[in-house]
């Protein structure tokens, strides 16, 4: 038999644009959808410059193993 877990995160939740950290999800995806409201890049405060990563950016290899957007 084949057992396959399935793993779901969803964000936001309602209204909540806070930054979000799921640890305990470590799955690749096959596939992602995102969609970045331009508002969120045009919230970065002066000096941060990472509106969404998959991985965090002080992790091991860090640029290897994760997707990060900038602006």
């Amino acid at each position: 038999p084949v057992k396959q877990e399935h793993a779901e995160f969803t964000w936001p939740q309602g209204n909540d644009l806070t930054s979000v950290t799921a640890p305990l999800i470590s799955y690749t995806p096959e596939k992602i959808d995102l969609t970045l409201p331009i508002q969120e890049i045009r919230n970065l405060t002066p000096g941060e410059t990472t509106a969404l990563s998959t991985v965090p950016e002080n992790s091991d290899d860090a640029s290897l193993r994760g997707m990060f957007v900038r602006s």
